[in-house]
């Protein structure tokens, strides 16, 4: 690790050597999207419970799932 972070440190690696300049600027037009950040900024918010209810679900879902593969697991070996 070591080794491969000095590497990224030193060696200059040209990643946007060959784009062409302004070719960002004009991919999304800024302007009918103004307000979307405030938007979702307020959604995320406002239901605030939505999401911490669909964080523990998402959750409880994967301790199910990896106990029903352990379960899986331990009929196959006897």
């Amino acid at each position: 690790m070591l080794v491969l972070s000095w590497i990224m440190v030193e060696v200059n690696f040209p990643a946007f050597q060959y784009t062409q300049p302004g070719v960002r600027d004009h991919l999304v037009p800024a302007e009918p999207y103004n307000g979307i950040a405030e938007g979702v900024a307020r959604f995320l918010w406002d239901y605030r419970a939505l999401d911490l209810h669909s964080q523990a679900f998402v959750i409880v879902a994967a301790i199910i799932c990896s106990l029903a593969m352990l379960k899986a697991a331990e009929g196959d070996e006897h």
